[in-house]
């Protein structure tokens, strides 16, 4: 029996092959000056995907290839094709943490280097990103792929031309000939309702502006048509208290506390069944970044102390769900020469550890120093 688990684990090994992905340099881009080591970057649609018929550099390199239309150029010569990093699940065959899955009929923003055979390629370690799925829809939660064509177009001072509506409504479609949005305009700005779908017509978002800004109420839906973010604005950023739900139960996931200027300054997490999970706050009169977390039972697990300019960290104290303390950190991020003072204590009160961590990875023991009332 142990035999054959062996076997079976082997053969799980081999058949679901699965490479970590690390990579190197920023996560993000800013300038051109950022762009050097892309030979080719454009806002393209995807025509289909296939297994390459191009030679490998070494055995287990893994990619596929990628027809593509361009829909805007932004850097380097007009290309049809280019080789993507990693597998693809539609095509079968290895499945890697690498994989960014470009599929047909989606459109992308492409980052592509040349190899070493001036082969076009692209992959997870680059800036490539979907920009719509291929029934058009967009990330409008996070602004993936939008966010980085309007930075593309001001970089290389791209002049799109975009129908604008004095006043009334304007209305923009899926390939599906759905409504995608639709938005009200006063004087050439956006002003009154805004409301995004989904391609099969359900509303994905409902919200309003004045001026141009976002202003009171946004609510964001999912597919389903259960509420997935009750948002307030003003001014165009978030203000007094905005809440995030599980999809599953509708149950508050995160309620998070704006001031004024849109600045978080607290952020309260629950689990599913809306018990307490963390306390997040933010101290602007002291720059402390307050992290505190709690038992099922309301008990206080720990409280993180940190600076909420860089986080690095003050202070972390550990608890039994008792409420005495169990262990405690105290951080030295301007010594030189010390990393941290550590606590530590039994469940019935008393000090069983004490001592300081130098830079140097030595302990200098300070059990018979402390003050068991520390």
């Amino acid at each position: 029996m142990k035999q054959l688990v062996i076997a079976v684990i082997l053969t799980l090994s081999w058949s679901i092959k699965a490479f970590s992905c690390e990579c190197s340099g920023p996560l993000e881009f800013q300038t051109k000056e950022d762009l050097e080591k892309y030979q080719f970057i454009a806002l393209a649609s995807i025509d289909t995907i296939y297994i390459s018929d191009i030679s490998k550099a070494y055995e287990h390199e893994i990619f596929y290839q990628a027809d593509l239309a361009i829909l805007e150029l932004f850097k380097g010569d007009t290309i049809n094709s280019i080789l993507v990093n990693g597998g693809n699940s539609t095509l079968g065959g290895t499945i890697t943490s690498c994989d960014i899955g470009i599929d047909k009929h989606e459109k992308w923003l492409v980052f592509a280097y040349q190899d070493k055979n001036d082969n076009f390629r692209t992959g997870y370690c680059t800036f490539s990103k979907m920009y719509a799925s291929a029934t058009g829809e967009k990330d409008w939660q996070y602004e993936r792929g939008i966010r980085e064509l309007t930075l593309l177009r001001e970089i290389y001072n791209h002049n799109v031309t975009v129908e604008k509506v004095p006043n009334g409504i304007k209305k923009t479609y899926y390939p599906n000939e759905t409504i995608e949005i639709e938005q009200s305009f006063e004087n050439g700005l956006p002003n009154g309702q805004k409301t995004v779908y989904y391609p099969n017509g359900r509303i994905m978002i409902n919200e309003n502006y004045e001026n141009g800004q976002r202003e009171g109420n946004s609510i964001w839906y999912d597919r389903k048509g259960r509420v997935e973010r009750n948002l307030k604005f003003s001014n165009g950023h978030p203000v007094d208290t905005c809440y995030y739900y599980w999809f599953f139960n509708g149950q508050v996931q995160h309620e998070r506390i704006f001031d004024d200027a849109g600045n978080m300054i607290k952020n309260s997490s629950f689990n599913h069944d809306g018990v307490l999970k963390e306390v997040a706050i933010v101290d602007s009169k002291t720059n402390q970044y307050i992290k505190t977390s709690y038992y099922e039972s309301g008990a206080i697990r720990y409280v993180a102390i940190s600076n909420s300019e860089n986080y690095q960290s003050i202070r972390t104290t550990e608890y039994y769900e008792s409420g005495s303390k169990e262990k405690e950190w105290e951080y030295y991020p301007d010594d030189s020469t010390k990393v941290f003072k550590y606590w530590e204590w039994s469940a019935d009160g008393k000090l069983s550890s004490s001592y300081i961590l130098k830079k140097d990875r030595t302990k200098i023991d300070l059990i018979n120093k402390a003050d068991n009332k520390h």
